[in-house]
């Protein structure tokens, strides 16, 4: 069974059903208006397994194969954002924002409802990159990119202010970023027990 409930099997035999029939059989069946429909729907079957075929390995290479085999199928559109979205490379500087900033956001509260009220806020500020809950001092850490310091003084004022149960909030303008990992070497080196 494919990730869709389809019978992978019945698919495979239905094509090769079609596909191992001779030129004459194939137009005296379709004179009859047989193969016609058949054919219909195991091109239908083959676009919907190719989907979940793609869905479950949900890497590029899969999304791409997609769209070699169905260029203009179903999910198409679906299949180049998958591309774009989860591997993008973009360089945010390129694209005018230069400024990266820091945030480190103290709440009045910590209890559960002050959390979950503040983070389900936070996830919709558009310019927030970057979030997480943190020990310390500070109860969140934010990444945020800007055009400018005007444009941080807006965010300022229009998203990070905003939020709430928000007590106090410290911003560190990053000068030079000196290096960045995705997996530090150490993690590919460790060995786990030792």
């Amino acid at each position: 069974m494919s990730s869709l409930g389809l019978d992978t099997g019945l698919l495979g035999t239905a094509v090769r059903e079609l596909s191992g029939l001779s030129s004459t059989v194939l137009l005296e069946l379709a004179r009859a208006g047989v193969v016609q429909r058949r054919r219909v729907e195991v091109e239908d079957l083959r676009v919907v397994q190719a989907w979940a075929d793609a869905q479950k390995a949900n890497t590029t290479d899969a999304y791409q194969q997609y769209l070699q085999k169905e260029p203009n199928g179903a999910h198409a559109q679906e299949a180049q954002r998958s591309i774009h979205v989860r591997y993008a490379d973009l360089d945010l500087s390129r694209l005018g924002f230069g400024i990266t900033v820091i945030v480190m956001i103290e709440l009045s509260s910590q209890a559960e409802r002050a959390l979950v009220e503040f983070e389900q806020a936070v996830i919709e500020c558009p310019s927030m990159s970057y979030c997480s809950f943190v020990s310390g001092n500070m109860d969140f850490l934010m990444i945020v990119h800007v055009r400018s310091f005007d444009d941080y003084d807006r965010v300022y004022r229009s998203e990070l202010s905003t939020l709430p149960h928000v007590a106090r909030i410290r911003s560190s303008f990053v000068m030079r970023e000196v290096g960045q990992r995705t997996i530090p070497p150490a993690a590919l080196t460790a060995n786990p027990g030792s």
